[in-house]
């Protein structure tokens, strides 16, 4: 994984709309020898929002690329959140099992998620994106930006935004992956790319099973997880300034979950089965020449989810939104006293949220409900000299269930000599109570406000980087705090109504750090890079202050890679992940009781021979310490387990 110091430059029936994009994309593709793919900008867009321009870093920036993602041997993306800096992913026990991503002491529905530029994160479950569904082997790079970016690409990112990119069509390139091993895996993926600068499709294709792990600390039963993903992505240049880009991407699956009956209301074993099916769908148009950029894109996310128990349908809920943008961008090269850019953007925004289920004597959960929300945003950049860079943005919302609400970034970054930079921002943000905190309902158990206030966000950030070109070292410090007001808490027991509901809390939630960052390398095929992190995140519970669960104090991660070619056919990679204990919730007992959970450390590695050119071989181990943690409580993680790749390159 590489940290970004220099300054950013982003088994289930095939729809037939799906069909319908690929045999559109088809025809007239070119096979011969692809161009070079573009340098990639990703980290400089989620800064941003282009790549025209001056641009200042303002946050901590991370950049996973293809190497570090197919070398870390992780099954799932889960396992590669933990070397993120001040990261806490919360895995509600075996493998495939719910996920949550917590940065800077914020919640899980704090974090954007992007795959190729468009929104993952989904209304139907908590406005969040369940990390549990994106293999390792599907996506092509992972890039963080942390911090308050609520001004730049709204209410789902008021802690970060966290960009996934896919195989890019304009390459040329087959692979196919096999593994299997241990507790039932078995996983099957394929990438496929043909094309150029001027047209292209890129194909992914991805099986994954497991026969699982018993989540409940009691009983014998395994909880099993199959998931399957199919995308297509493509574009086509249909004059020298104007290209046509579109994705198609559907993921399936299945998860065997332990009920959580009363009066523990921790994991218990069960015959329950969850299964969830997601369409991501975008189609994004783009007029580019040396100064100016014009986007208008489309996309539209889809999902549905289905519990059952003993073989009966228990529970079902839908949800929907639709995204449009039309964003313009101007560079001007000679503005007074250096160059400057603007950016001007307008969105909008309709979500659907539907729930069915059984009456009982609690309500009926069945429902329907729809938010729209619009919005108008401008950015800038300047650069009055060669050392100094300047960044502002400004964003309004024009809600229908809310208050409208102003946000905005302003930031600068100088550089003190020619391997180091300071930076420094100030921004504010804004998240709107989800649909499950205002209507979600269940009964005997949680019951909607549809009274909520949005939270309520500033935040500031002061970083420093340095690199020592001669000893391949860069190194960077960040510091960063926030205050969130009117934080929502999703667990409140409400006498009159008996059961759990949303409230928001009074008084200021507090969150400050310090996140540090160290990478080395040499011309010999070696590389670390350690990250160790300080988080101190509380809220005001009554008239007390008190931490916030589920977010470690201290963690940290070191990685130790050999690259291939440079120790004979062989290569490998070393990844040890700790924190401190955490506080959770008990909820056996009323009010629930703070429950402190212990302390861990995580080492996973991965051993590859290559016997021939596009032949990779390796063995993966998992948690292989053998730690016996929960990382929520009451639900049993994994322990230790070996798994065999064989990875083939067929061009």
């Amino acid at each position: 994984m590489k940290t970004a110091f220099s300054r950013p430059l982003g088994r289930a029936p095939i729809p037939a709309r799906v069909l319908l994009f690929g045999a559109l994309l088809a025809p007239g593709l070119s096979y011969a020898q692809s161009d070079d793919p573009p340098v990639d900008d990703t980290l400089r867009v989620l800064g941003h929002r282009t790549t025209l321009g001056p641009a200042a870093q303002l946050g901590q920036t991370v950049r996973f690329d293809d190497d570090d993602l197919q070398g870390s041997g992780a099954a799932l993306i889960t396992d590669l959140l933990r070397e993120l800096p001040s990261a806490a992913p919360s895995q509600a026990g075996a493998l495939g099992s719910l996920t949550q991503l917590r940065l800077r002491g914020g919640e899980a529905n704090h974090v954007l998620v992007r795959i190729d530029g468009f929104e993952a994160n989904d209304p139907a479950s908590g406005s969040e994106f369940d990390f549990s569904q994106l293999r390792s082997t599907t996506v092509s790079s992972m890039n963080l930006l942390s911090g308050a970016a609520g001004a730049l690409w709204g209410s789902d990112a008021l802690a970060g935004v966290l960009d996934f990119q896919t195989l890019a069509s304009t390459e040329k390139r087959t692979e196919l992956s096999l593994e299997g091993g241990e507790r039932g895996r078995e996983a099957l993926a394929l990438r496929w790319a043909r094309g150029s600068a001027r047209q292209g499709l890129a194909v992914t294709l991805d099986h994954f099973e497991t026969e699982g792990t018993n989540t409940a600390r009691t009983g014998d039963e395994d909880d099993g997880y199959a998931l399957q993903t199919l995308q297509l992505k493509g574009h086509r240049a249909l004059t020298d300034q104007l290209t046509v880009t579109a994705l198609a991407r559907q993921i399936s699956r299945r998860s065997d979950i332990d009920g959580t009956p009363a009066p523990a209301f921790i994991p218990a074993d069960s015959d329950t089965q969850g299964r969830a099916q997601q369409r991501l769908l975008g189609v994004r148009l783009d007029y580019e020449t040396d100064r100016q950029t014009v986007s208008v894109s489309a996309e539209q996310l889809a999902s549905r989810y289905r519990d059952s128990e003993d073989g009966a349908r228990t529970a079902q809920r839908r949800g929907d939104r639709l995204r449009l943008v039309l964003q313009g961008t101007r560079y001007f090269p000679n503005a007074p006293l250096g160059e400057a850019v603007l950016t001007l953007a307008a969105e909008q925004e309709q979500e659907r949220f539907d729930q069915l289920g059984e009456a009982s004597p609690f309500g009926d959960p069945t429902q329907r409900q729809s938010l729209t929300h619009r919005s108008l945003l401008a950015v800038a950049g300047w650069r009055p000299g060669g050392r100094l860079t300047l960044s502002a943005s400004g964003r309004f919302d024009d809600n229908e269930a809310f208050a409208n609400a102003w946000t905005g970034r302003v930031g600068a970054e100088v550089a003190l000599a020619t391997d180091t930079a300071l930076w420094a921002s100030f921004a504010s943000a804004q998240k709107n109570p989800t649909f499950t905190e205002r209507f979600g309902f269940t009964p005997n158990t949680f019951f909607g406000n549809a009274d909520l206030r949005p939270e309520r966000s500033v935040a500031a950030e002061l970083g420093l980087r340095q690199r020592w070109p001669a000893l391949g070292l860069e190194g960077s410090v960040v510091a960063h705090r926030a205050r969130l007001k009117d934080e929502i808490n999703g667990f409140s027991f409400d006498g009159a109504l008996g059961g759990f509901t949303a409230v928001n809390r009074e008084g200021t939630s507090q969150r400050s750090g310090v996140e540090t960052t160290l990478a080395w390398a040499n011309d010999q095929g070696l590389q670390m890079t350690a990250r160790y992190s300080v988080l101190d995140a509380n809220e005001v519970q009554g008239t007390e202050r008190r931490d916030e669960i589920r977010r470690p104090g201290r963690q940290g991660s070191l990685t130790a890679a050999l690259l291939p070619g440079h120790l004979g056919p062989f290569s490998g990679r070393l990844t040890i992940a700790w924190r401190d204990a955490l506080e959770d919730s008990d909820f056996s007992s009323f009010p629930a009781e703070t429950v402190k959970l212990e302390g861990i450390i995580l080492v996973r590695g991965q051993v590859s021979v290559h016997p021939r050119e596009g032949v990779t071989l390796s063995l993966l181990g998992e948690n292989l310490l053998d730690e016996r943690y929960e990382a929520l409580w009451g639900y049993r993680a994994p322990g230790r387990a070996l798994y065999l790749r064989a990875r083939l390159s067929l061009d």
